[in-house]
């Protein structure tokens, strides 16, 4: 449990510090920075005090509203092609519910929401897709070799760390995966652009590549590189009136073969089934999915502006708010606070100047350290 006196901001600093160091991938910390930001900022709009404390941000008629404000698209801060208060999306709510769990069972208050099914068709957490690649790669049903289960396990996880498709990494060779930890990070190449990988998948891909090794030794050298492969003899090919089992290696592995591996597998070991597409960060285009990310980056910035001058606006000091930003010096704080002012300048700044600051500049462009 956390201390009791423990603000809700830096509860939140705090929450995200830990996921860190944890091993959670970019992307998880990502959606549960965002959802959390957009919760605490409806929290602080919606009282009257001048503060929350991090049990009173979990109860869970603050919750509530805040989901219910989410439903209606209140929170939404960017325009989307339905307007910008268009329903929140189903997968989108049960994001944000998972994310208050979460965070309820780190600070160890006793509420907890009641999480929806997942909907067939979208996609499915971070966290949770983390959680089936896992599954795969650590369970192996009766009767499934332990290639073929690692090998699905390598793919579903290259298609929710890259967000391409099961026929655009069912072509990759060998050759298109950088392993190595280092600067540039171990990455996936596809057409020439880098795909960065977290830690979990390049382990699964490196228990996969050992099984491959195992597979394609009888070829002796003449290894033609596909990263997937069968995992035993396919039928013979030639004019032999009994041919001799084509090695494994020498074709790739069919695209079906890897859909039904992972169809079979998934409904085997999680007794639902999921698609490979479910686990993809955006069930979009690269670029397309790069532009949301894009636009979340915008309201996560948009909502450390109102933070931040929400937290001066109540006499929090500089040296306070750079802690909680994980910012070295109070300097740092005032740096950021200048360079987001200056992005939004038409967003209405409350801050007022605290026992020890300076008088507020009325400009964004002038705001300087007390």
């Amino acid at each position: 449990m956390v201390s009791a006196t423990m603000t809700a901001q830096q509860a939140i600093a705090a929450f995200l510090e830990r996921l860190e160091q944890e091993g959670y991938s970019p992307a998880t910390r990502r959606v549960r920075r965002r959802w959390l930001a957009e919760y605490l900022d409806h929290a602080l709009n919606e009282q009257e005090g001048s503060g929350l404390s991090a049990a009173e941000l979990m109860e869970l008629p603050r919750a509530d509203a805040w989901l219910t404000a989410a439903a209606a698209g209140r929170t939404r801060e960017r325009n989307t092609a339905s307007g910008p208060h268009s329903p929140a999306a189903r997968d989108t709510q049960r994001s944000r519910i998972i994310t208050y769990n979460q965070l309820a069972e780190w600070l160890g208050t006793p509420w907890r929401l009641e999480v929806p099914p997942p909907t067939t068709g979208e996609h499915l957490d971070p966290e949770e897709a983390r959680a089936v690649i896992n599954t795969l790669a650590t369970q192996r049903p009766v009767g499934t070799k332990a290639a073929t289960a690692i090998r699905t396990a390598a793919v579903a996880a290259l298609v929710a760390d890259t967000g391409l498709t099961v026929a655009q990494i069912a072509v990759r060779k060998v050759g298109d995966l950088v392993l190595d930890a280092g600067d540039p990070p171990p990455r996936l190449l596809y057409e020439g652009e880098p795909y960065g990988l977290a830690p979990e998948t390049v382990d699964v891909l490196e228990r996969w590549l050992a099984q491959r090794a195992e597979i394609t030794r009888p070829l002796q050298g003449s290894d033609p590189g596909h990263l997937w492969v069968p995992v035993q003899p396919g039928p013979g090919r030639g004019a032999r009136s009994v041919p001799e089992p084509t090695p494994p290696g020498v074709h790739p592995a069919h695209i079906n073969t890897l859909r039904a591996a992972h169809r079979r597998l998934v409904l085997e070991i999680l007794g639902r089934p999921v698609r490979p597409g479910q686990l993809r960060a955006a069930g979009e285009d690269p670029l397309t999915a790069l532009g949301h990310v894009h636009g979340a980056r915008d309201e996560i910035d948009l909502h450390e502006l109102k933070l931040i001058d929400h937290a001066r606006a109540h006499n929090r000091s500089w040296t306070e708010i750079a802690a909680a930003l994980g910012l070295p010096s109070r300097r740092d704080a005032q740096a950021r606070f200048r360079q987001l002012a200056a992005r939004w300048p038409d967003y209405p700044l409350r801050s007022r100047p605290g026992t020890h600051d300076a008088a507020r500049p009325q400009d964004a462009d002038q705001l300087h350290a007390p």
